[in-house]
């Protein structure tokens, strides 16, 4: 049984259910893309990021957008810097993999 029928077949005797959606699944849902609830980020290496809006608005305050705090790695360097790491230690820790 698909989640389909499985939802169709509830609906035909009054149960109240919705599918269960897989992260994917959630971006592309007609619900979600009607009511502008997915946020779409530029990031710094040129890729989009989609995640969740937020879970409500009003008509008279816009919901504030904060800016993408990062991709994997982006910070490393720095905050090793910071930690007392310098630029060889760093770059052993990166040819190891033991940062991104």
């Amino acid at each position: 049984m698909t989640t389909g029928q499985a939802v169709e077949a509830l609906a035909e005797h009054s149960v109240p259910a919705g599918p269960v959606l897989t992260r994917a699944q959630v971006f592309d849902d007609p619900q979600v893309i009607h009511n502008n609830l997915i946020v779409e980020w530029d990031l710094p290496n040129g890729e989009t990021l989609l995640q969740a809006g937020p879970p409500g608005t009003f008509s008279a305050t816009q919901p504030e957008f904060r800016p993408f705090i990062g991709v994997v790695g982006e910070h490393t360097e720095q905050i090793l810097a910071e930690l007392g790491h310098d630029a060889a230690a760093i770059a052993s820790f990166r040819g190891a993999g033991v940062v991104a």
